[in-house]
């Protein structure tokens, strides 16, 4: 591996996890009107609480890292001292893919399944995740080659070997499209031939949920970098699996958007349904 020290790095970014969650603690029930902005539509929104726990998140890696890329999904940007910003995340030696409050919806509503993730890419490939729920006071955190832990115990996906016993999550895009349509065919299919289907709104938090065997897949389309960054590398690291939707057989592409995380045990089973 490059030349970083992963454990002093994981340590910053758990400093920085846990201080964006106490921000985000502290508008929890206590969000106002003038508080929650649209984005892209009515649907996709952000709050004080995005802004500021990014806020917090940022001033920690760049004080850490000031020459490492940064990308947020509120915009954070890269770091000023950074050389090579015309090259984009995946193609950059160190990149901290970072989403502040991953389900706002859910936040905002007052619903508790939302978290702080950072993840760390070397040349587009994760070497290092984190993702906190500051209401459960949960921590998943993975180095790449050292296993995924929870609260420092060792996590490993479940064994439940059959769709039939099975327990899914997926997402849908904020914008209507073929993609959500299709997610939407998949979780009614789904939902009849396993233990059925859940839809948590934290995409990050449900890869993590696979990793601690609490499901045993989840699938999503039209996802950020952000969002699986972490969380990815924790389901393999709690020797999980990770691929793409449409072609199992190649190296999953963070960055394409698409991703199935499973326990591996029903991985072809269930594969060949969401090809039929």
């Amino acid at each position: 591996m490059a030349n970083l020290n992963y454990d002093s790095a994981l340590d910053i970014a758990i400093m920085a996890a846990i201080r964006g969650g106490r921000i985000i603690n502290q508008f929890w029930g206590e969000l106002n009107s003038t508080q929650i902005f649209e984005k892209s539509s009515w649907r996709d929104i952000v709050t004080i609480a995005d802004k500021e726990s990014e806020r917090v998140v940022l001033e920690t890696i760049k004080s850490a890292f000031p020459t490492h890329f940064i990308i947020s999904e509120e915009g954070g940007g890269v770091n000023p001292e950074h050389k090579s910003s015309n090259l984009s995340a995946a193609e950059q030696e160190w990149a901290w893919a970072i989403d502040p409050l991953d389900g706002t919806t859910n936040f905002r509503h007052s619903y508790p399944f939302f978290c702080v993730s950072i993840g760390l890419l070397n040349y587009g490939q994760p070497v290092l995740g984190v993702v906190f729920n500051p209401v459960q006071n949960e921590l998943f955190t993975a180095i790449k080659g050292q296993g995924a832990f929870l609260n420092g115990r060792r996590l490993n996906v479940s064994k439940v070997n059959t769709l039939r016993e099975s327990l899914l999550v997926t997402g849908f895009a904020y914008s209507p499209n073929r993609s959500q349509e299709r997610s939407m065919e998949l979780f009614h299919k789904l939902n009849f031939l396993t233990h059925g289907v859940r839809r948590d709104g934290s995409a990050a938090l449900d890869l993590c949920f696979v990793a601690a065997g609490r499901i045993e897949a989840f699938w999503e389309y039209g996802l950020n970098i952000w969002d699986v960054a972490a969380g990815a590398l924790i389901v393999e690291e709690a020797s999980g699996n990770i691929c793409e939707l449409t072609d199992n057989n190649k190296k999953i592409d963070l960055f394409s958007g698409e991703i199935l995380a499973t326990n591996n045990l029903i991985k072809v089973e269930l594969l060949s349904q969401i090809k039929m």
